[in-house]
C-alpha cells in the first residue's frame, strides 16, 4: 500500500466514526449534504479522493470542523 492509499483509508474511516457517532446512516448523511449514498460508502472504503469542499459540506453535516477529518497520519 503506497503513501495516497494509506491516507484515503485513514479519511474513510475518520469520516466513518464521525458519521457512526452521531449515529446516522449513509442515506441519512447523503440527504444532509446532497451527495449521493454510494458516493460517500466509496468515500468511506477509501476508493476515491475526498476533495477539499467535500470535507466542508460534510463537516457542515456533521457538526464538526473540517480538521476533524484529518486523523493523526
Amino acid at each position: 500500500m503506497d503513501r495516497q492509499e494509506d491516507a484515503l483509508l485513514k479519511l474513510g474511516r475518520q469520516l466513518t466514526h464521525l458519521r457512526e457517532t452521531r449515529q446516522l446512516t449513509i442515506p441519512e448523511l447523503a440527504a444532509l449534504t446532497g451527495l449521493e449514498p454510494r458516493d460517500i460508502a466509496t468515500m468511506e472504503a477509501g476508493e476515491i479522493d475526498i476533495r477539499i469542499t467535500t470535507i466542508f459540506i460534510l463537516a457542515g453535516a456533521l457538526g464538526v470542523t473540517p480538521d476533524k477529518f484529518l486523523p493523526p497520519f
